[in-house]
């Protein structure tokens, strides 16, 4: 999972759902995201976006708040350490 996002954000791409039910296991046993259905590009790991996305109770506490901004890639992270 580490790596598939440090993949991602190395690409600015950051997923905004991370969750258990949007990640497979191949026939090799190899980690699979999936659903990129609100993934989005972004310039680099601080740049900053607003909305409320991604599932409740497996998003980042910062994007809940509807009036702040925050980074999608770094909530991406606090979203994989949660599922960890």
């Amino acid at each position: 999972l580490i790596e598939g996002l440090a993949y991602l954000h190395k690409h600015c791409i950051a997923h905004r759902d991370i969750k258990p039910d949007n990640l497979l296991f191949d026939e090799d046993f190899c980690l699979k995201i999936i659903d990129f259905d609100i993934a989005i590009q972004v310039k680099d790991e601080d740049e900053e976006v607003s909305g409320y996305c991604g599932t409740k109770g497996w998003f980042a506490p910062e994007v809940k708040n509807k009036l702040s901004t925050y980074s999608p890639i770094k909530a991406d992270r606090w979203s994989c350490g949660h599922v960890i």
